[in-house]
């Protein structure tokens, strides 16, 4: 088996050359292994191979050229690419932003010169001693998977000929997208974090690769975590289960990539593998899926290791998971009330618990497969309908009109728009909750397909309260909140900590509304909009790699256009006289979504990035669901998502691709 442990350096060269390590085993003269690194010009991380032993000592020399400088600022022992003990040089900070942003890379104050030989003495380090055991039978867990999925492809019978015509370009399109994710998730650099986060990402994901439970907030091997960024967060202190997700995949998958960031990387990457199969073999993730082939930036978010993702993922297969437990889905491939029907509630629970555990820019999916659901079942009529979505925008429009502190309107009639949003909520709220008893209380099996979900939801977050409880407070307690806070008191940088607005030391862009920063005066002057939308359609890394805006006109208009068509659609659902309050559905899930990226940069930091906004594309897709048929049959949609796609994927691969920096090597 290759073996986890690496001797990590980092190395300054002033031109192409080669380095060499020589390494020795406790109680043996001879060389226990020798390699030859070939070193590019520049400053880079490099991890060299380790022999299995106890060792004794490393050398590193470097190329004896004239005019050839060589040196070494870092050398750590790496098991599974965790740092497990330095062997030279300073640790580096805040390695988790990116070089853009500001230089990760160690300091090369100190480095040694490798015109002579640079002796390491490794302190108890055994090499082939495995730090944890993983059994190597284990990937063979998804053998019932695969056995699953070859059933679902080659089962496609009760598809008929037009459907999957139709769905072919779309299955195309699925691949081609997997292939440039794929291609960036191994050529860019995995020692830098040149995608916004990822090393604090890993770091999180790091803990998980060794443990199984939850941390105690604070705990001694956690700290370097919190120490990866400037706000001293660290993101394993979340109820966000891709951390434990990733850190396992990447265990199991090292003698695949044998590097801990192109392995977790791997995880995203197989997300979106796994929905390119599933669209193969069936219509409705197929529709579900649509909108994402419309932006480049979706595509990003699985091509690096990060907290999106997989909520992305989730909310697609929810969205669908949940619609065919209608009575009439038109576009499953038979009725939904059939034997398995309760095992499908169970798992669309399951989805909505994950989703809940997740990243709460993703809630608003829940929130829009509710409404769905409702207006797919008709329990209100219209004008009802129209007036309960106007409660949710109103109250959303109400608390920000109550939290802005530059508004200079009395409290009582700030509380109008609040108010008056709530009363909606509560009246129609009622209404829809007396329809549906009246229609459905003698409805036996529509009571064990709520049971059977909330029978899913409550296992996965049961499971989840059980870990983040065992050694920490109540997740949204005020004790948890104290411990949170006092580790980032520590953790962060003087302008981020907790304690910076009493000392008035507060970056510029931090807590705007607690710095008196007006809602309306963030949004206009700071063109938080224009930061948003352009990054929505596709900037990379640090929002420093992005196309030209005539480019991103281009991207823009086909979005609208595609957006404003999927919505026409999905006003024409096959549920009669329910296309109206569909539309109604999407336009409160997209408003919320804005509205939660919108809060999260005024009252916590000013971050206006379109990842924050991809919980919009499942909601544009759960449109195409509903509407059925009519999206299958159309080959106008699929002229407009056409050259949509096009113009993306020129993006993603010749400015995404081309401008990311790269592998040592990789040009």
């Amino acid at each position: 088996m290759i073996n986890p442990y690496r001797l990590a350096v980092w190395v300054y060269s002033s031109d192409t050359g080669h380095i060499f390590i020589e390494s020795r085993c406790e109680g043996q003269d001879a060389v226990a292994l020798r390699h030859k690194q070939l070193v590019t010009a520049g400053y880079f991380e490099y991890r060299l191979p380790l022999p299995k032993c106890r060792l004794s000592s490393i050398g590193l020399t470097g190329n004896k050229v004239h005019d050839l400088h060589q040196e070494v600022s870092l050398a750590t022992i790496t098991y599974y690419g965790k740092d497990i003990q330095r062997l030279f040089g300073s640790a580096r900070t805040l390695e988790g932003e990116g070089i853009f942003a500001r230089d990760s890379r160690p300091k090369r104050l100190g480095a040694a010169v490798l015109s002579s030989p640079l002796s390491l003495s490794p302190q108890e380090i055994d090499t082939s001693v495995a730090r944890f055991w993983w059994p190597r039978w284990l990937p063979l867990l998804l053998l019932p998977f695969a056995w699953w999925l070859s059933r679902k492809l080659t089962n496609q019978n009760s598809l008929d000929r037009e459907s999957n015509a139709i769905g072919s370009p779309y299955s195309l399109l699925a691949v081609a997208v997997l292939s440039l994710i794929t291609a960036m998730a191994v050529i860019a650099r995995t020692d830098v974090s040149v995608h916004p986060d990822e090393l604090s990402h890993v770091a999180s994901a790091h803990y998980y690769f060794d443990h199984w439970l939850k941390p105690k907030i604070g705990a001694l091997e956690t700290l370097d975590t919190h120490m990866t960024n400037r706000f001293g967060v660290a993101y394993l202190t979340s109820t966000d289960p891709v951390y434990l997700f990733a850190g396992k995949f990447a265990v199991v998958t090292w003698p695949v990539f044998q590097n801990d960031v192109v392995a977790l990387r791997m995880f995203n990457v197989a997300l979106f593998g796994m929905l390119s199969f599933l669209l193969i073999s069936g219509t409705n993730l197929r529709l579900a899926l649509i909108p994402f082939f419309l932006t480049p930036q979706a595509w990003y978010a699985f091509s690096y290791f990060n907290g999106d993702a997989l909520p992305l993922f989730l909310s697609t297969l929810a969205i669908v998971a949940f619609l065919r437990l209608t009575k009439s889905d038109p576009t499953s491939l038979g009725p939904v009330y059939a034997k398995h029907a309760a095992i499908a509630a169970i798992w669309a629970g399951c989805l909505a618990g994950l989703i809940l555990l997740s990243k709460p820019n993703y809630w608003p999916v829940l929130g829009v497969i509710v409404l769905l659901l409702v207006a797919k079942a008709k329990c209100l009529k219209n004008l009802d309908f129209a007036l309960l979505s106007l409660g949710w925008i109103l109250s959303l429009f109400g608390v920000f009109f109550f939290l802005d502190n530059w508004s200079g309107v009395p409290a009582i009639i700030k509380l109008i728009p609040l108010s008056a949003g709530l009363i909606l909520l509560l009246w129609f709220g009622g209404a829809l909750f007396r329809n549906i008893i009246q229609k459905h209380w003698r409805d036996l099996q529509w009571f064990r397909l709520v049971a059977a979900v909330l029978l899913g939801l409550s296992a996965v977050v049961g499971i989840k309260m059980i870990d983040e409880t065992l050694v920490n407070p109540p997740p949204f307690s005020a004790e948890r909140a104290k411990a949170l806070t006092t580790i980032i008191e520590h953790s962060a940088a003087a302008p981020f900590k907790p304690s910076s607005l009493q000392n008035q030391q507060t970056a510029k862009t931090y807590k705007l509304r607690d710095q008196g920063t007006g809602l309306i005066e963030m949004l206009s002057e700071e063109n938080w909009f224009m930061w948003s939308f352009n990054s929505f359609l596709g900037v990379y890394g640090y929002m420093n790699i992005g196309p030209a805006k005539y480019f991103s006109y281009m991207l823009g208009c086909m979005f609208l256009i595609a957006a404003l068509a999927i919505l026409m659609m999905a006003g024409h659902s096959s549920e009669k006289n329910s296309g109206l309050q569909v539309q109604f559905s999407l336009l409160v899930g997209v408003i919320t979504v804005i509205a939660a990226s919108i809060g999260f940069s005024w009252i916590y930091d000013f971050e206006p990035q379109g990842r924050y906004l991809l919980a919009i594309l499942p909601i544009l897709g759960g449109g195409l669901v509903a509407a059925g048929p009519i999206v299958t049959k159309s080959q106008g949609l699929l002229i407009i998502i056409l050259p949509a796609f096009l113009l993306a994927a020129m993006s993603f691969l010749l400015i995404g691709l081309q401008g990311i920096p790269k592998i040592p090597g990789l040009y």
